[in-house]
C-alpha cells in the first residue's frame, strides 16, 4: 500500500479532489503581461549540472530529469537548479510528473522489511549557491506534491495535491507595480490552486532561480517559450525573460574547456576537513565526493540524524546507522564513483586515507582519466598560513565563550532562585515579628487600662489581624540591580599555539591509521596528475614535515598486526612450567618444620651480619658506644665468625643451604612481580624481533596494555598494582625495564640475560631483600599495596589443574594420563584406597574416590 504522500499513478477521484481542493482561492488578480520590447535572454534555460545532485540524469536535451534509483539512491532526493534566475518582473515555469517509480529490492522484488522510499516532488525558487535541499533552508521556497508551501522546513497546506500527468506551474511575481508583488503562486493544469504566497523577507530583493527536488519520479521541466497549460492571463516564461530581469549563472568550466578533479592530500587530524570547508566556501562550483557528503545527503533527504558508534566512526569513513542496509553499508559510494566521471563538472575527491596511499590514489585517478578533466593534487601538508591559524583560534575562542556563557547562565539562575528564597524567608520572619509585637502591645494595654480592657482588646485584635493578614495578590518586585555581564573567554598560551582545530571525531579510526600510515606518501611527477599544487608550504618543506611527522607517529602509534609467534608461545610455556615448579618447592619447604627452623636461624644470622656491617660503618664515621654495648656486640660478632651471607646471584636457587630455596620467603606480590619481569622482558624482546623498522625503537608506554593483552591474552590492569598507568607499573621492575623521556620502554637486560629465567627470580629476591631492609628501617613508602583481587588471581592461577598450567578442569572428553597431573608425576594412592573396576588409570593412580569427584563412571566433566 502506497504511503499517503505517494504520487498516485492515476487522477484522483472526484470526491478526493473535492476534499483536498481549496475553495478559498481569491479572484485572479494577475493581469495580462504588457508587450515588452526589451531584449530577451539569448541563453537556453536549463538545469545546471554543477547545481545538481549526482543522481540527476538529464535526458531529451535536458527537458526530462530522471533520478538514479539503485544502490540506496532511491532513498536520496535528486535536486537541480536552473542556470537563469529572476531578479525582477513576473515569470513562470512548469513541471509535469511523467513517471512514478516504486522502490524495489535487487531482482525486482518489493522490499517488505526495508523502510519504504517515499515519492517526493517539490518545485520552487532559491538563491544561487544555496542548499540543493529545496525548502529545507531559509534561502528557498517551494510547493510540494501535497499542496504544501515550504520555507525553512516549515510547511503550510495552501493548495491541492497534484498527481502524474498534471502540469504543475509556479509563478514568481517580482513586479513592484503588481498587487501580488513579491509572491509565489501555484497553478494546476492552468488553474490557480493557491493564493499568492508572500516571499520571506530573506528572499526579497535577491535573484531567484527555478529549482526542483524529487525522488522516485521522473519530471518534465518546461521553461518556455510558451506554456504547456496556459493560465487565464498572459504571462512570460523564464525562457522569455528580459535581460534586465534575469541573472545568468556563470559556468565553472576552465578557459580550456576542461573541468578540475581535485585530490586533497592532507595528514589526518591536521586541518584536513577545515581546509576543505574553506575551499568549498570560496569555490562554490566544486562538488565534494566523499562519505561524509553521502551522510549529509541522506540527512537532508529526511532520513533523520543517524546513530553513530564512537569506536568505528571517523570523518573519512563515518560509521552511521540509518536503519537502511544500503545506506549503512555506504553502497551509494560505488555507484557515485561510476557516474561522476561521466558528468562534466568540478569535483573534490575527499578520501583521506586513499589519497595518501599511492596504490589507492592511482585507482581513483584512473576513474577520472578522461580528456575533459584536469587531475590536480592539492598537497595540504606543513605549517598552515596565518589566516588559517586565525580561524582556528577564533573557533576555539568561540567554543570556550559558549561554554562560559552556559555556565554563567546556570549560576545566575541558581543565584536568583537562592535570593528569592532568602527574600521570602526574611518577609516571613518580619511578619512573624510584627505579629508578636502586636500581641505584646495588646497585653500591655490590657494590663494598664483595667476599665477599658474590652475596647482595647478589640483594637489590638484588629492590629493583630492586620499584622497576620497576608496579601497574596501583591506582586513582589525585585530591587533593580546593575546588569551582570558574562565572563569573557581568553585563549591560554597553549591554545595560542594551536595550528589545527581539535575535533571530537578523528579523521581516521586508530586501527586503520596504525596499519596504514607507514605507507603514506606525497604525490610525485611520475604519477598521472596534471598538476601538483602545494597549498601550505613548498615541496621540500612539505616532504620534510611529513618525514618528521611520520617518525613521531611511529613512536607513539601501535602495530596492529602483531601476533605471538611459536617461539614466543614456547617461551611462555617454559616459564609457566618453571614457575609452577618453584611454587611447589616453596610449599614443600614451608611444610617441613625442620627446614623452616634452619632457615630462620640462617635469616637471623644474616640480619645480624648486616647489623654488624652497619655498626662498622658507624664506627668509621666516628660514633661513640658504651662499654656494655661494645662487649655485647663483640660477643654477637664472635658468633658470626666465618659466616658469609649467600650471594643472590651465585647460589643455587633451589637450595641456598639446609634445603632452603632462594624464593622461600616470596609472597604473592613477589610472585606477581617476578612474573611481570618475565612478561615485560619477553614482550620487549619479541617486539624487537618482529618489528624491524629502525624508526620504531620500542614499545610506547601508552600501548603496553594493548601488546600485553594481544600477546598474553589477558589484561594488564595497573590498578591491581596500586597505581594508575603502565609506566608506574614498570617502576616496580626498574631492574629489567626503564621508560625513556619519549615514553619508549628500554630493556635493561641483554637478550642473553633475558633468556636466563633464573636471572628474573634472583632479581626479584634482591628487590625483596632491599624492600624488607627499608621497611625494617622505618621506610613505609616502599610497602607494596597490591589489590586483594591480585592475590586472588595469583592464587587461582596456580591451583593444581589438568596439565599443570593453571587451566580449568575439562568439562568433557577423556581422562588425562598420569604424566599430565600437576608437577608431571602421579601421586601415590590414598591408604586403603581400592580402585573401582571402571575407574580410569590416572585416577586410580592418584587414589581418587567418590570424595575426589569420582562416582564410578564418566560423568561428562
Amino acid at each position: 500500500m502506497a504511503p499517503k504522500t505517494q504520487i498516485a499513478g492515476e487522477e484522483e477521484p472526484p470526491a478526493k479532489v473535492a476534499k483536498t481542493s481549496h475553495e478559498g482561492v481569491a479572484d485572479e488578480l494577475e493581469k495580462d503581461a504588457l508587450k515588452d520590447a526589451r531584449p530577451r535572454i539569448a541563453e537556453t534555460v536549463g538545469m545546471v549540472t554543477e547545481d545538481s545532485t549526482l543522481n540527476v540524469i538529464p535526458t531529451s536535451g535536458g527537458k526530462v530529469l530522471m533520478g538514479l534509483s539503485d544502490a540506496g539512491l532511491q532513498f536520496l532526493v535528486a535536486a537541480s537548479r536552473a542556470n537563469v534566475g529572476v531578479k525582477s518582473g513576473r515569470y513562470m515555469f512548469e513541471v509535469r510528473v511523467v513517471e512514478v517509480l516504486l522502490p524495489t529490492m535487487p531482482g525486482g522484488r518489493m522490499a517488505p522489511l526495508q523502510p519504504i522510499s517515499r515519492q517526493q516532488c517539490r518545485v520552487g525558487f532559491s538563491k544561487k549557491g544555496s542548499s540543493l535541499f529545496l525548502g529545507e533552508t531559509e534561502d528557498s521556497v517551494c510547493f510540494d506534491s501535497d499542496g504544501c508551501f515550504i520555507n525553512n522546513k516549515h510547511k503550510t497546506n495552501v493548495a491541492e495535491r497534484f498527481v502524474r500527468d498534471n502540469v504543475f506551474g509556479v509563478l514568481l511575481n517580482l513586479d513592484p507595480a503588481s498587487p501580488n508583488a513579491n509572491t509565489i503562486s501555484l497553478f494546476k493544469d492552468g488553474r490557480r490552486v493557491s493564493k499568492p504566497q508572500p516571499l520571506p523577507e530573506g528572499l526579497v530583493g535577491h535573484a531567484l532561480f527555478p529549482h526542483v527536488s524529487f525522488r522516485n519520479v521522473t519530471l518534465q521541466v518546461h521553461f518556455g517559450p510558451g506554456l504547456i497549460a496556459p493560465v487565464p492571463f498572459e504571462c512570460c516564461t523564464i525562457q522569455e525573460a528580459a535581460k534586465e530581469d534575469a541573472v545568468i549563472a556563470s559556468s565553472s568550466c576552465s578557459q580550456d574547456g576542461k573541468f578540475e578533479i581535485l585530490f586533497p592530500i592532507a595528514l589526518p587530524d591536521e586541518g584536513t576537513f577545515d581546509w576543505l570547508d574553506d575551499f568549498l566556501e570560496n569555490h562554490p562550483g566544486y562538488t565534494e565526493v566523499s562519505d561524509r557528503k553521502i551522510v549529509e545527503w541522506a540527512t537532508g533527504s529526511g532520513l533523520g540524524k543517524p546513530r553513530t558508534t564512537s569506536l568505528k566512526n571517523s570523518n573519512d569513513k563515518p560509521d552511521v546507522t540509518f536503519g537502511i542496509q544500503a545506506l549503512d553499508e555506504m553502497t551509494p559510494r560505488k555507484l557515485l564513483y561510476t557516474i561522476a566521471p561521466l558528468i562534466p563538472r568540478n569535483y573534490v575527491v575527499m578520501e583521506v586515507k586513499s589519497n595518501l596511499l599511492k596504490s589507492e590514489r592511482q585507482d581513483l585517478l584512473h576513474r577520472f582519466d578522461l580528456p575533459h578533466f584536469r587531475r590536480v593534487a592539492a598537497v595540504v601538508v606543513g605549517e598552515p598560513p596565518e589566516s588559517f591559524k586565525v580561524k582556528v583560534r577564533a573557533a576555539v575562542l568561540a567554543e570556550k565563550q559558549e561554554k562560559l556563557d552556559t555556565e554563567w547562565k546556570i549560576q545566575k539562575e541558581r543565584r536568583r532562585q537562592m535570593e528569592m528564597q532568602q527574600k521570602l524567608v526574611r518577609e516571613k520572619m518580619e511578619k512573624q515579628k510584627a505579629m508578636e509585637e502586636a500581641q505584646m502591645k495588646m497585653f500591655e494595654a490590657t494590663k494598664a487600662e483595667g476599665a477599658e480592657a474590652k475596647d482595647e482588646e478589640v483594637k489590638t485584635e484588629e492590629v493583630k489581624e492586620e499584622g497576620v493578614k497576608e496579601e497574596p495578590d501583591v506582586e513582589m518586585k525585585e530591587e533593580p540591580q546593575e546588569e551582570e555581564q558574562p565572563p569573557v573567554a581568553e585563549l591560554d598560551e597553549e591554545e595560542q599555539k594551536l595550528w589545527f582545530l581539535p575535533r571530537p571525531v578523528t579523521d581516521m579510526v586508530a586501527p586503520v591509521f596504525n596499519s596504514t600510515f607507514a605507507d603514506f606518501t606525497l604525490p610525485t611527477d611520475e604519477e598521472n596528475f596534471t598538476e601538483i599544487r602545494y597549498e601550505w608550504a613548498t615541496e621540500l618543506a612539505s616532504k620534510e614535515y611529513m618525514r618528521s611527522w611520520m617518525q613521531a607517529k611511529k613512536i607513539t602509534s601501535r602495530v596492529e598486526d602483531l601476533v605471538p609467534s611459536e617461539w614466543f608461545n614456547a617461551r611462555v610455556g617454559d616459564w609457566s612450567k618453571l614457575s609452577n615448579e618453584w611454587q611447589v618447592k616453596q610449599k614443600d619447604f614451608k611444610a617441613d618444620p625442620l627446614r623452616q627452623q634452619a632457615a630462620e636461624l640462617r635469616a637471623d644470622k644474616e640480619k645480624r651480619y648486616h647489623q654488624k656491617q652497619e655498626r662498622e660503618k658507624s664506627k668509621e664515621a666516628g660514633s661513640a658506644e658504651g662499654e656494655a654495648e661494645a662487649e655485647a656486640e663483640a660477643t654477637a660478632d664472635a658468633e658470626l665468625e666465618g659466616f658469609v651471607p649467600p650471594d643472590v646471584f651465585t647460589v643455587d636457587v633451589n637450595d641456598i643451604g639446609e634445603g632452603e630455596p632462594l624464593f622461600a620467603n616470596f609472597t604473592f606480590e613477589d610472585w606477581a612481580l617476578m612474573n611481570l619481569r618475565f612478561e615485560i622482558s619477553l614482550l620487549m624482546q619479541f617486539f624487537r624481533q618482529e618489528v624491524t623498522d629502525p624508526e620504531r625503537p620500542g614499545i610506547h608506554e601508552s600501548h603496553v596494555g594493548y601488546y600485553y593483552n594481544r600477546c598474553f591474552r589477558k589484561a594488564l590492569n595497573p590498578k591491581l598494582f596500586g597505581v594508575t598507568t603502565a609506566a608506574e607499573v614498570c617502576d616496580f621492575i626498574k631492574d629489567v625495564v626503564t621508560v625513556l623521556d619519549n615514553g619508549i620502554l628500554s630493556p635493561v637486560l641483554t637478550e642473553e640475560q633475558t633468556a636466563d629465567l633464573e636471572k628474573l627470580l634472583r632479581l626479584t629476591e634482591e628487590a625483596r631483600r632491599e624492600r624488607q631492609q627499608r621497611l625494617e628501617g622505618g621506610d613505609e613508602s616502599c610497602r607494596l599495596k597490591f589489590s586483594a583481587i591480585m592475590q586472588q588471581q595469583m592464587t587461582q592461577s596456580h591451583q593444581p589443574s589438568w596439565g599443570g598450567k593453571g587451566g580449568p578442569m575439562p568439562k568433557s572428553g577423556g581422562w588425562p594420563g598420569a604424566a599430565q597431573w600437576p608437577g608431571g608425576q602421579p601421586v601415590a594412592a590414598r591408604p586403603g584406597f581400592v580402585p573401582r573396576p571402571n575407574m580410569p588409570p590416572g585416577l586410580a593412580a592418584r587414589g581418587w574416590g567418590p570424595s575426589y569427584g569420582w562416582a564410578g563412571g564418566y560423568q561428562g566433566w
